[in-house]
């Protein structure tokens, strides 16, 4: 439309220019992907509107091919930037009726040349529409595949990790913590002390009422070590069949000692409920071992100075707490513990 060159230009510089750079400045900013979508509506609108309009008043016998170039800019905005499905369909139909609008304004087209364009019009704008909801639904797709992954990445991880019969971390888990914490000892310079549980007599509750009743005793058990030792840094697993471990960071003797008879105290108020009456008395038996990690060789020593004490606990009449036999400067001592209330 070279009889139109000079509105054109101005158009293009004065209006169609400033309003794309205030929308590249905007569109960076936007906070959400609808207002980025309502941005590149705004331009494409825009960008379709103005030559069609100036074409309206064009005497040129290229005007027709001019418009058809507006199906650039509507294939820009619907494959190139993706604009969701419905605003495409509001964009389209605008950009389509703008069109046929221009070409009706046009005496000097014959009925073949308009039913052309308008056939034209509908089937690329049905062509782009087709593409953007492709386009959107494999996006959701994939989006939908990646929260699976995530979902199922997070399962495994829990897994992983988890006791699944009662929650508590597992034996895995609990020694990558042991490491760590170990380490973390070992740096600053404090005590870390260990617990380990273990069910005075589980045997029976499995052999009297079914293994049922017997994971109902281990989840009850979990649910009072947790209550009796919840610091964001201390790790209560279950680590055996019926052996659980408390794993105490900066806490020396007088403290491990106090964690440990919250236990024996929670633990004797447990009351697990079966077909005919309860289960009864439901006692735990503790070794503790609590090691200036400087003074001790290593993890692994003090695992095995806590289960010695457990072993000492045991034969000396459950239900009760031992200490490791370690030299730590203590304002307590005492081998081995206070006991805690009869043995079964």
């Amino acid at each position: 439309m070279a009889d139109m060159a000079g509105w054109l230009t101005v158009l293009r510089l004065l209006v169609f220019t400033p309003v794309a750079l205030l929308a590249l400045w905007i569109h960076p900013r936007t906070t959400t992907t609808r207002q980025s979508d309502l941005i590149i509506v705004g331009c494409t609108v825009v960008a379709i509107l103005l030559p069609s309009a100036a074409s309206v008043f064009s005497t040129s016998p290229y005007v027709l091919i001019y418009l058809f170039g507006g199906m650039i800019t509507m294939s820009y905005c619907t494959l190139v930037q993706r604009v969701r499905f419905r605003l495409a369909v509001v964009v389209l139909v605008a950009a389509v009726a703008i069109q046929i609008w221009c070409l009706s304004r046009r005496p000097e087209i014959d009925a073949a040349s308009f039913e052309f364009a308008v056939s034209f019009y509908l089937s690329g704008a049905s062509l782009l529409l087709m593409g953007s909801f492709i386009l959107e639904r494999t996006e959701r797709h994939g989006f939908l595949e990646y929260l699976r992954a995530e979902i199922l990445i997070e399962h495994i991880e829990r897994t992983a990790h988890t006791d699944m019969l009662t929650g508590l971390a597992n034996r895995r888990h609990f020694e990558t913590a042991f490491e760590q914490r170990w380490v973390e000892a070992r740096r600053s310079g404090g005590p870390l002390s260990l617990l380990i549980v273990d069910a005075d007599h589980f045997k029976r509750y499995n052999d009297r009422h079914g293994h049922a009743v017997g994971d109902l005793v281990l989840q009850a058990l979990a649910g009072a070590l947790s209550s009796s030792a919840h610091r964001p840094s201390d790790v209560v697993a279950r680590i055996g069949g019926e052996e659980f471990a408390i794993l105490l960071p900066e806490t020396d003797v007088e403290g491990a000692a106090c964690v440990a008879r919250r236990v024996h105290e929670v633990v004797a108020g447990l009351s697990v409920e079966v077909d005919g009456g309860g289960v009864g008395p439901i006692t735990v038996s503790i070794g503790l071992a609590c090691g200036l990690v400087r003074r001790t060789p290593s993890s692994k020593d003090l695992f095995r100075l806590a289960d010695a004490a457990l072993y000492e606990a045991k034969v000396s009449g459950r239900n009760r707490t031992c200490r490791a036999r370690i030299d730590l400067p203590s304002k307590w001592s005492g081998e081995p513990l206070e006991p805690a209330a009869a043995a079964v």
